[in-house]
């Protein structure tokens, strides 16, 4: 469908590792517009590179690329190291985000919004939103929403099919009725089940196979009311209960789990909640992650001894 352009996030997991000097945390603290042009010179001196659909992995891209696949049409990758960037082109292995608690978080290391920094990086790189698709599917979460949340103010919200498992009153109330209405019953063992990190990638593929071929010029009311039409006959999944742990437990947890899940603090969550077992609510979380990263600082990279 070439009338529609789809839209993700990049991904904390690539393919391969990157150079020393492709951490954002080596970028030098100064004002940031300064910062981009250092952080994007440093990325052009790699040579090194390999083409985005192929650098970035995990279960969430690889769900948006084949939902590309499956309209025949474009992927772009919201970068936040890198800004708009077409699936095809060439790009070196990096480490920058804008979730928090990793050391490459960019807001934290220049003190400032994920919004500005953006509009820094866009600045640099004169990037532009497609013009001439008319739909743009977004998969992206809530931090990703907020960073490029003006240039999407800019796009007329008929175009928009959102994709997120952000809770949708943080957005702008303009934007809202373009978020299609997936929720916990993807996850039925019918439906297209995952996990939190790759929800919306998940939602957006569902939603390029199964909604937008019913209707290619649907409008909004339309597509909203054939996924709820589609999400109706399924039933979510019990919520998993982990065992209850002590902060020391949880932290002794992220320490020596840091680096298999390269500092990132959703695929931490994950593993812990997944993979371990143990419970631990999303603000009590992030403070002991932040606690661990802290430590880590203080004391160099590496497992933390706690």
């Amino acid at each position: 469908m070439n009338h529609v352009v789809l839209i993700t996030t990049c991904t904390g997991r690539k393919r391969f590792r990157p150079s020393g000097e492709a951490h954002f945390r080596h970028v030098p603290r100064s004002n940031v517009d300064a910062a981009a042009r250092h952080w994007l010179n440093r990325l052009a001196g790699i040579m090194c590179t390999a083409r985005a659909d192929k650098l970035y992995s995990g279960r969430g891209f690889a769900e948006a690329r084949r939902a590309a696949e499956v309209l025949n049409a474009p992927l772009k990758i919201i970068s936040a190291g890198l800004g708009l960037v077409d699936s095809e082109a060439h790009v070196p292995a990096y480490e920058a985000t804008v979730a928090p608690g990793s050391l490459d978080t960019i807001s934290s290391h220049l003190n400032v919004t994920s919004e500005r920094w953006w509009a820094a990086l866009k600045s640099c790189q004169q990037f532009k939103w497609p013009t001439g698709a008319q739909l743009l599917l977004i998969a992206a979460s809530g931090p990703y929403l907020k960073m490029i949340e003006q240039d999407l103010r800019g796009l007329s919200v008929d175009r928009l099919r959102l994709f997120t498992r952000a809770d949708i009153r943080a957005l702008p109330a303009s934007l809202r009725s373009a978020v299609m209405p997936y929720d916990d019953r993807l996850d039925a063992s019918d439906g297209r089940p995952g996990t939190i990190a790759d929800f919306a990638q998940r939602a957006m593929a569902h939603f390029a196979e199964h909604v937008l071929p019913c209707a290619p010029a649907g409008d909004l009311k339309e597509h909203t009311g054939l996924v709820l039409s589609r999400l109706s006959p399924l039933t979510a999944p019990p919520k998993r209960i982990g065992r209850k742990a002590t902060d020391e437990e949880i932290m002794a947890a992220i320490a020596a789990h840091f680096e298999a899940v390269g500092g990132q603090s959703s695929q931490m969550l994950r593993k812990l909640r997944n993979e371990l077992g143990l419970a631990c609510e999303q603000s009590r979380f992030r403070d002991l992650f932040k606690g661990v990263v802290q430590r880590q600082r203080g004391e160099g990279m590496g497992c933390l001894p706690l």
